[in-house]
């Protein structure tokens, strides 16, 4: 992120209106841009980072949008590489995330879900991990998990009941060991066939039994 390292630029940053906050990494190219279409819009801003302008072009949609759609709408319109997360005031049930060229994960746990930048970070809380693909946007609540593109209109979902799906996921990762996914999942990997294809919009739901 842009800015001195000091309380007017420390993270989390909110929305102009107060009820939106925001956890920004990475750099977000067109911020200039950003802020000019903003101010026209009436919006002050009171920091000199980046990230600041992500709230409130969020809050900007929110008008006339739901929360999801205005994130995505928002992150759609971001240049750089980044990994935010978002949380509205009206809706401590959710959070909101999305990446494009920077880390991001979600860790699924029982009746609580986690994000953050590397599962050292969740490792004691779960070890169900979630990598989130480039251009992906999540919303989390305690129980479910919906990531779908930054492009997509309509959600094409899938329940993701067992862990043989999050292998599935998992396994496109280059960096994470054949041997730990089928610890973690309890899916022999070699039974799973070919993977990949074209990618739609998935959730996770609670596992019962």
């Amino acid at each position: 992120t842009h800015g001195e390292p000091n309380n007017e630029n420390a993270h989390p940053h909110l929305s102009q209106s107060g009820d939106l906050s925001i956890i920004h990494n990475g750099i977000i190219e067109n911020h200039d841009q950003i802020r000019k279409k903003l101010i026209s819009h009436g919006y002050e801003f009171y920091s000199e980072t980046d990230t600041e302008v992500i709230p409130n072009l969020i809050h900007y949609y929110s008008d006339k949008l739901t929360h999801y759609e205005a994130f995505k709408k928002a992150i759609s319109e971001l240049q750089g590489a980044f990994a935010i997360a978002a949380f509205f005031a009206d809706d401590p049930g959710h959070m909101y995330a999305a990446k494009v060229s920077a880390p991001l994960i979600i860790g699924k746990g029982k009746s609580e879900n986690f994000i953050a930048s590397d599962p050292l970070a969740i490792i004691e809380h779960t070890k169900k991990i979630i990598y989130l693909d480039d251009y992906e946007v999540a919303r989390i609540s305690n129980k479910t998990i919906d990531i779908e593109d930054f492009f997509t209109d309509t959600v094409k979902s899938q329940n993701g009941h067992g862990n043989q799906e999050l292998a599935k996921i998992l396994i496109d990762k280059a960096n994470v060991s054949v041997s730990w996914l089928e610890n973690i999942s309890g899916v022999s990997l070699s039974s799973l066939g070919q993977l990949g294809g074209h990618r739609t919009a998935r959730t996770w739901k609670p596992e019962h039994g």
